[in-house]
């Protein structure tokens, strides 16, 4: 604040002042906002989305789908058909895909699902020579 007011721009000083309250603000906006996409969506759930997505379509590469994603209209040399839909497609198979359960079994907290409680850390490590 003091250089700006060397600078003869004191007209702008008390903008600087709301500066840091406009970032604070801005930080709890963002971690409301996005913060709970992964408390709620954790790596596990999303390794498993990723390995029905697989399942569900074995051929879809992605990485070369994600280069042509956006090509300015400049740049675009041949008309591409942005309409498809998942709808319209008839080999789409809308089935459960049968997956591997991973769980930790050495876990201390109780399964939600089980009504058994797996042992705790103590008891699996006592039972190994």
């Amino acid at each position: 604040m003091g250089l700006l007011s060397t600078k003869r721009a004191a007209q702008s000083t008390p903008l600087l002042i709301v500066l840091p309250v406009l970032t604070i603000w801005f930080h709890k906006y963002c971690k409301n906002r996005y913060e709970p996409a992964f408390v709620r969506y954790p790596l596990q759930e999303a390794m498993m989305k990723d390995t029905l997505e697989r399942a569900r379509e074995p051929n879809l590469d992605l990485k070369s789908y994600l280069s042509n994603a956006y090509i300015h209209p400049v740049f675009k040399g041949e008309d591409i058909d942005d309409s498809y839909s998942v709808e319209d497609d008839k080999s789409y198979d809308n089935s459960l895909v049968p997956t591997k359960r991973h769980s930790r079994r050495n876990t201390p907290v109780p399964s939600k699902y089980h009504e058994s409680s797996p042992p705790s850390l103590s008891e699996v490590v006592h039972e190994q020579p």
